[in-house]
């Protein structure tokens, strides 16, 4: 875990060509930037599995489309995948990362 009164900002020279951030969101800075290596903590089951499966070299397949039909359907899928007690599994990693690229202003809610 990174201590945020320790971690330098986002993009400032570190030593090992890392890059930290403690509230990532939804991951457009992290995976914006090219390093070597990121720190990264967050919350929010869905973003901890989704890093989780990025770092074991998740591949998605989904085409991303800002389409409201389309939205909706994976919105649906990844629901179902919670109910179903999948959240953890790839496809919801891929779903999410998808609710999170074409949601509105990038921004994908939760209540």
């Amino acid at each position: 875990m990174v201590n945020p009164t320790s971690a330098p900002p986002v993009g400032a020279a570190q030593p090992s060509a890392a890059r930290r951030a403690v509230l990532p969101g939804g991951l457009a800075v992290a995976l914006g930037l090219p390093p070597f290596r990121a720190f990264l903590n967050a919350a929010n089951p869905h973003l901890s599995h989704f890093y989780r499966w990025v770092k074991r070299g998740l591949i998605i397949q989904i085409a991303m489309k800002k389409q409201e039909s389309a939205f909706y359907d994976h919105w649906t899928r990844f629901n179902q995948l919670l109910d179903e007690r999948h959240e953890s599994s790839a496809e919801a990693a891929a779903l999410f990362y998808y609710l999170n690229r074409t949601g509105y202003n990038g921004l994908c809610r939760f209540n």
